[in-house]
């Protein structure tokens, strides 16, 4: 199978209102299986990251007021094994710091704030502050191979807190996705696909496991006919990431059932 590891993308729903990190607004979540070409998933790439920092309670804020669908959190385990949401382990490009999560601990990673006040949040807090008022897209970001560390927590810390009907399960590693959707059988799952894989996708399509419930291309690799070998397998079809009015024309066109989005206001406009 080509498909070198990539598996992304979760879930999600709406949750609540206000740009403020205290207001917690009513959820309005569909099933995931009640979107589709006609009523497609808008994601919340990373919260609002055009507006506000990478995964900060403003940016999930504002992307749930403005017409996200579903939030994203990547999950990275730091030294301490904390669940730290964060796209990347250092933290060079978002908090300006030379600091790895994965060797440091959480105590520490607390002491660097956003341009906004906020400092990096754990996945149990984000569950404790929101609940069930929105859903959530989980990723694992690096497998503990061999131990499961990161993944038996967020599984723990999923079923802690009463959200494992509003998650859906996401990683770029397709043995931590397998180990996840083994211990949380019923939640939804994900494969993002690279974009070398994205343009193979014509080959590779019957190879996505059975388990995973949403393909996910990447846009600007897509091409006429790839949407339609998605759905012959059975799956759902999303692309990603989309933040200008051609790539949503290109996306609505292919009859996606779900997009990744950097700003879901305009998104959720033009779509």
């Amino acid at each position: 199978m080509k498909i070198k590891g990539p598996l992304l993308f979760g879930i999600t729903v709406l949750g609540f209102t206000g740009a403020t990190m205290g207001h917690i607004p009513t959820a309005h979540a569909l099933s995931v299986r009640q979107y589709n070409v006609n009523h497609p998933l808008i994601i919340s790439h990373r919260g609002s990251p055009l507006k506000f920092p990478e995964h900060s309670y403003a940016g999930y804020n504002y992307a749930i007021k403005h017409g996200s669908h579903f939030i994203e959190q990547d999950v990275v385990l730091s030294k301490d094994k904390q669940l730290i949401d964060s796209h990347d382990n250092n933290l060079k490009r978002t908090l300006g710091r030379n600091v790895n999560i994965t060797s440091s601990n959480y105590r520490k990673l607390k002491r660097y704030k956003f341009k906004n006040g906020e400092h990096l949040h754990t996945l149990p807090a984000l569950f404790k502050k929101y609940g069930k008022s929105t859903n959530y897209v989980v990723e694992s970001k690096k497998s503990t191979v061999g131990n499961w560390v990161l993944e038996n927590k967020m599984v723990a810390a999923i079923k802690h807190y009463h959200v494992a009907d509003h998650v859906i399960l996401q990683s770029f590693n397709q043995k931590s996705l397998a180990y996840l959707h083994r211990r949380l059988p019923h939640a939804p799952t994900m494969l993002l696909l690279t974009g070398d894989d994205s343009k193979d996708i014509f080959q590779i399509a019957n190879e996505v496991p059975k388990y995973v419930s949403f393909t996910s291309v990447y846009t600007n690799a897509m091409k006429p006919g790839q949407i339609e070998a998605i759905h012959a397998t059975g799956k759902k079809a999303i692309a990603y990431t989309i933040d200008n009015r051609s790539q949503v024309k290109q996306a609505k066109k292919a009859k996606v059932d779900g997009i990744f989005t950097d700003d879901s206001y305009f998104t959720e406009k033009l779509f």
